[in-house]
């Protein structure tokens, strides 16, 4: 009665009876000679019931094919109903801002003149305010288009946007005050601009090109740059700046073992923000030989400008070492060559040093810096 039932009502019907779960090899299919279905052979080596079986009917001709369910051509008997749209909603691309001003106050209060100094600001939106970036741009206090970058950090659920995060770069004197503008509004168009900062990657490098700076990445022995170059505006040629050293950034630990960020290729290699005038990459690896359980790993983050041949840096160490909490070393270092001549160092505002063949930056105790010349 009950195949008779599954016929009736579904095109292939699943039959099983007395289940048993047994920690057996996968079930083995044989198709019967002359058959519609096919049968477990059996659950486990001592199973002999002749009703652990499956069987799966054939599917019944009823006639019908695809051709059959297409669209005829034939038209409603009523109106197809249209969902109701609020008429204050914006549809998307529009926006509700048509031609707004924020002011943008640049101060510096510190008596330090600023060249090109690096500026980021996140300006919240009303929800359906603005949809689109290229309703954004930034004009100095003449009213002329400043080259900025713009980032979407968070959208409203309509798809506007809720927060950007604007950057750009402006020389401020010590002590002065500047007003800059941020323009917003489906009438606002910012000029397109050639892209300043430019990346291109192969399978071996990644370089990184700039009105100011020219930089390659090694990809497979990571130690910041490979090479870099700045623009000089006295002859307008770009020169070498200088190397850093083969074995990258080094960690010594407690016994004197080095372990540096050149051994084992970069496991990651991320673009976090990229734009004309600003690019950011993450690039995360181990220091020294991979481990089973895990090894003290770096995190670089590397952010260049178009307007300035320098560049943030930003490195982290982690313990990822699964078999020591806590991991004692004695220093972390990254040797760097200059190809000219260096004569004075400087570190915030501890003062100018003269260097005789080589110069430091240290740190002690989490709080204290030191910069200072090494004597021959």
């Amino acid at each position: 009665m009950f195949e008779k039932f599954c016929k009736n009502m579904l095109s292939a019907v699943i039959v099983v009876t007395a289940l048993t779960a047994f920690a057996a090899p996968p079930h083995e299919l044989d198709a019967l000679p002359d058959s519609d279905f096919w049968l477990i052979r059996k659950y486990h080596e001592n199973d002999t019931n002749p009703k652990h079986r499956i069987r799966f009917l054939k599917l019944n001709n009823r006639g019908k094919f695809g051709k059959d369910y297409k669209y005829s051509g034939r038209k409603p008997d009523r109106p197809i109903p249209r969902p109701e749209m609020k008429k204050d909603y914006p549809r998307p691309g529009i926006g509700t801002i048509k031609d707004e001003k924020i002011p943008l106050e640049l101060l510096d209060e510190s008596g330090v003149p600023r060249n090109a100094a690096e500026v980021r600001v996140g300006v919240p939106f009303p929800k359906g305010g603005l949809f689109s970036l290229k309703n954004l741009r930034v004009e100095n206090e003449a009213g002329n288009n400043v080259p900025a970058h713009f980032d979407l950090l968070s959208k409203w659920p309509d798809g506007s946007m809720r927060f950007v995060l604007v950057s750009f770069s402006a020389n401020v004197d010590k002590n002065q005050k500047k007003i800059w503008t941020l323009r917003a509004g489906t009438a606002i168009r910012r000029p397109a601009l050639k892209p300043r900062v430019v990346m291109n990657e192969t399978e071996n490098e990644i370089t990184v090109s700039t009105p100011a700076l020219k930089a390659v990445i090694d990809k497979k022995k990571f130690n910041i740059f490979k090479a870099v170059s700045f623009y000089s505006g006295s002859d307008k040629k770009f020169h070498d700046s200088g190397a850093f050293a083969a074995d990258g950034i080094v960690l010594v630990d407690a016994a004197g073992k080095k372990l540096g960020s050149t051994v084992t290729p970069p496991d990651e290699i991320t673009v976090e923000e990229q734009g004309g005038e600003r690019l950011a990459l993450r690039i995360a690896g181990i220091l020294g030989e991979k481990k089973a359980m895990g090894n003290i790993r770096y995190i670089v983050r590397l952010y260049f400008r178009a307007t300035t041949p320098v560049v943030k840096a930003n490195i982290q160490i982690v313990n990822a070492d699964l078999e020591r909490q806590l991991y004692d070393f004695n220093e972390v270092y990254l040797d760097y060559q200059p190809a000219f001549k260096v004569r004075s160092v400087a570190l915030s505002n501890s003062g100018v040093r003269n260097i005789h063949s080589g110069a430091f930056i240290r740190q002690y105790e989490h709080a204290k810096f030191v910069s200072g010349s090494v004597k021959n």
